[in-house]
């Protein structure tokens, strides 16, 4: 299942954390005769001491190194967990593009506390190191693609330098908890009391460390960004235009696409992300 499972362990205790990326159970899913051209699967592994897990998805009879897509969520807690994968549509639709998919569902709820961008990016770091360990996953080539809350992971992944990601494509994304605090109606008190930020007047740090817009000059992979105009409420587009503004400043690389009389929720659209990330390869 793993090529060398001493290169997770090496990292592991270079961080602190010597079960970090250990594979504590893989699950099969069943998919049913739909789904016969796929490998769905529950991984629980080892992160900070936590047992998280996430999904991964593949194609079934590909025998050579594929594409790594980690699909970040949005949503907050455990209640935007996905118990299962059967029946979702996304990350097979991927999968049948010849892609290898991680999909990592965060800490938090039951399994300890999600941060929004704290420790809880840590569960996705291990998941993908784990992944690119996998005989089948070319770790050279890994793109993200976030939604929402996964929206402002994939940039702070970004951050990281993780070797292997080339770029990414953000839905719908938010790009600031700064700006979210003040626009979007009740994510005060949310950042405030669930995650535990407090205020900005109390924990600056904590606001701009989860604010895109405030270091858009350490972004050094591609973005392709995909936001409806009408998304008024849950992340108001004018937040984008901000992160852009700060692109250009900083000369990065991106591609952004509006959609006219469109809202939050744009996955139907006819545009599919991965099937625009390969622009982001050299």
């Amino acid at each position: 299942f793993v090529k060398d499972k001493s290169d997770i362990v090496k990292w592991s205790e270079d961080e602190g954390h010597i079960d970090n990326g250990k594979i504590v159970d893989e699950q099969l899913i069943d998919g049913g005769a739909e789904n016969d051209d796929i490998v769905m699967s529950k991984i629980i592994y080892m992160s900070d001491g936590l047992e998280v897990f996430g999904y991964m998805t593949r194609p079934a009879d590909e025998n050579t190194e594929l594409p790594l897509i980690v699909f970040l969520r949005g949503g907050y807690g455990d209640e935007y967990w996905r118990e299962t994968i059967t029946g979702d549509g996304n990350l097979s639709e991927i999968a049948r593009k010849g892609y290898v998919v991680i999909a990592p569902q965060y800490r938090g709820g039951a399994i300890g506390k999600d941060e929004l961008g704290g420790g809880d990016l840590n569960d996705v770091i291990n998941m993908i190191e784990l992944a690119k360990n996998l005989d089948y996953v070319d770790a050279d080539d890994i793109y993200l693609i976030g939604e929402s809350r996964g929206g402002l992971m994939a940039l702070l992944l970004a951050r990281e330098h993780i070797e292997g990601v080339r770029g990414g494509a953000i839905l719908s994304g938010l790009y600031s908890l700064l700006f979210n605090y003040y626009y979007y109606e009740g994510a005060s008190r949310f950042y405030e009391k669930t995650i535990g930020l407090g205020t900005p007047a109390e924990n600056l740090d904590g606001y701009v460390e989860r604010s895109a817009t405030m270091w858009a000059n350490e972004v050094d992979i591609p973005f392709l960004m995909i936001h409806g105009k009408e998304d008024v409420e849950h992340c108001p587009i004018a937040q984008v235009y901000e992160f852009i503004d700060q692109m250009d400043r900083y000369g990065k690389d991106y591609e952004f696409i509006e959609l006219e009389g469109v809202g939050h929720q744009i996955w139907d659209h006819p545009i599919k992300p991965y099937d625009c990330l390969l622009y982001t390869s050299p």
